[in-house]
């Protein structure tokens, strides 16, 4: 007679710390936030991917699997503290959490006006946004956009140089297919709607940086936001690092604001290097053809790896890629600053962003 074995998932308790919420039950092969999600719970999050820190909380009990590396994202001191993504962990016994206070909810909403909307590529827009306050800001950070009709926000990058403490800011926008907050954004139907935005956020700064050596930025997509914040507030410190810029693209016309990255690449102070890579296209105009991952074996060979720092930004897949070989190069976690983006549809429309 044959022998059949039945292996239950093994369950836990988890105390989310969240006031008159009811403990969830979570499985061990499932997240912390997927086990919120399925019991009607909403938990605090935003990329999914371990990407952003939006789901952060403490853990004040319990152990926990952890499936990507949280200090990408958590600073030093968050994960001493025993902060970890609930996006990103599964349980291994019964669990007690603290909620990270979020800025949203602690600071003042901004109001603003959906002033202007320039298509920059096919799918790619700047907006501006007219603030009733000026925002102050850090380059590479983010701000939640909250629109009426919709539940709940999401996180763009802003692309302004803090320097710039106007009213006004820019943001640049990946149309999503199949709908999402981005498309609402980019619609001119909505010009001059109210809208608000939250507090400058998220750590994908030029604090955490070394103070000398070589600067690397990456990014494909929408994901040249933050890097272009970053570039302005050096650009206007006069900072001496040499600098390379890698923008991925699929063809010369995914290509956008150069002439805004030229204007930098003069005015920087020391050697700023601009290097196109098209995925889907050979043009006399670029020098580089295929994925940034794989030209950077070869930049990377001529520089001492634990004096740069690189700054990755946009989708997952890039990020990750680009990641892995900053780290096979020998950065270590300190000198890596990310910011991941994804597409959302329109009727999950959340709290969105990405070290960093």
């Amino acid at each position: 007679m044959g022998i059949r074995a039945f292996f239950k998932t093994k369950q836990y308790d988890i105390d989310t710390g969240l006031l008159g919420a009811e403990p969830l039950t979570g499985m061990a092969n499932q997240t912390i936030l997927q086990a919120a999600e399925s019991q009607g719970l909403d938990l605090p999050h935003s990329c999914r991917v371990g990407g952003c820190g939006a789901c952060k909380c403490k853990l004040k009990s319990g152990k926990i699997k952890a499936l990507t590396e949280a200090a990408y994202v958590l600073t030093e001191e968050e994960l001493q503290q025993g902060y970890i993504l609930t996006c990103q962990s599964q349980p291994r016994s019964a669990l007690v959490l603290e909620p990270a206070e979020s800025v949203s909810h602690s600071s003042p909403l901004i109001s603003a006006t959906l002033k202007n909307i320039e298509p920059l590529t096919g799918d790619i827009f700047k907006i501006t946004l007219a603030l009733k306050d000026a925002l102050a800001f850090k380059g590479g950070q983010y701000v939640e956009v909250w629109v009426p009709g919709f539940q709940n926000p999401r996180c763009y990058s802003l692309t302004n140089g803090p320097q710039d403490t106007g009213h006004n800011i820019e943001l640049f926008i990946q149309q999503c297919p199949g709908g999402s907050l981005s498309n609402w954004l980019t619609d001119h139907h909505n010009l001059n709607a109210e809208l608000e935005i939250s507090q400058a956020q998220g750590s994908c700064t030029l604090d955490g940086a070394q103070q000398s050596g070589p600067l690397f930025f990456a990014s494909t997509g929408s994901g040249f936001a933050p890097i272009l914040s970053l570039l302005k507030q050096g650009l206007h410190e006069s900072c001496e690092r040499d600098a390379h810029v890698l923008l991925g693209a699929k063809t010369h016309d995914d290509l956008y604001a150069m002439d805004e990255l030229k204007a930098i690449q003069d005015g920087w102070a020391g050697d700023l290097h601009i290097h196109q890579v098209l995925s889907q296209q050979a043009d006399s105009r670029v020098a580089l053809s295929g994925r940034i991952q794989n030209y950077l074996p070869k930049l990377l060979s001529s520089f001492e790896p634990l004096s740069m720092d690189a700054f990755i930004c946009g989708n997952s897949y890039m990020v990750e890629s680009v990641c892995k070989e900053f780290v096979v190069y020998g950065l270590r976690v300190n000198q890596l600053h990310l910011d991941k983006f994804i597409d959302q549809p329109i009727n999950q429309a959340k709290k969105i962003l990405v070290n960093s």
